[in-house]
């Protein structure tokens, strides 16, 4: 999966960091292996499992996770052309695509490898106070195969620089860079807002979310929708204060 961002201003680009120097990504990917970090693997056709990074061979090019190959959700991951490995860290959650995964069988049991990433993101706590709006806030995204028609996602939560989408396992995969120029938020009766939303990072939800959890920036919004936006952060805040 191409984890790669577009450069953004900030508040939301700011707080995604990209590692892409052979050093730094050893480092964090010893890290992983030392401190023995929970990573959660998912791909968007429905692989997902939580293992943790077992050994990185820099020469080889190639990375290995703990592996249990009686787990049914292998199967989708190793079937996937890509999937997306992340886990946290000092705070942070790190973040990085997966490609030619396989499982190896050995004497001591089972690893699925994977060819070593050559970008790590580095996503930082946000800065804007996220809410969990009530009821079932949907955004609707254009499909440029079908003009007729869009995406139907749920909100999870929102502030004033983005929001974070649930895509389920069934629907095409979304990717980081993509951008939905007429997008619509239906937050509640009173609020529709139109804008563009830019896909900055996709993560795995639980296991029982049948979901992946987007996080997603509002490109320069106008100033009556960044309005809106607040009036109804004020009033979902005030809610849940009662």
């Amino acid at each position: 999966m191409d984890t790669s961002v577009s450069p953004a201003p900030p508040p939301e680009a700011a707080e995604v960091l990209h590692v892409d120097t052979a050093p730094d990504i050893a480092a964090l990917l010893r890290r992983l292996i030392d401190e023995a970090v929970p990573l959660h693997l998912s791909s968007p056709e429905g692989g997902l499992t939580t293992t943790r990074l077992l050994g990185c061979d820099a020469e080889r090019r190639r990375i290995g996770f703990a592996a249990d190959a009686a787990v049914a959700q292998l199967q989708p991951l190793l079937a996937a052309p890509q999937a997306l490995a992340s886990g946290f860290l000092d705070g942070m959650q790190l973040q990085f695509g997966l490609d030619h995964l396989l499982l190896v069988h050995g004497t001591a049991g089972c690893t699925l490898q994977a060819a070593l990433p050559t970008q790590v993101l580095r996503i930082n706590r946000r800065r804007n106070r996220r809410v969990r709006p009530a009821g079932a806030p949907t955004a609707y995204l254009p499909d440029p195969a079908h003009p007729d028609a869009a995406r139907v996602l749920q909100v999870l939560d929102l502030s004033l620089g983005g929001c974070a989408l649930r895509l389920p396992y069934d629907q095409p995969p979304l990717h980081p860079g993509e951008v939905f120029a007429q997008a619509l938020l239906e937050l509640d009766c009173h609020t529709r807002l139109a804008l563009t939303l830019e896909v900055l990072h996709v993560t795995c939800m639980s296991a029982d979310s049948a979901g992946l959890r987007l996080g997603c920036r509002f490109v320069d919004p106008p100033a009556a929708t960044a309005q809106a936006l607040q009036a109804y952060l004020w009033r979902v805040q005030g809610q849940h204060a009662g």
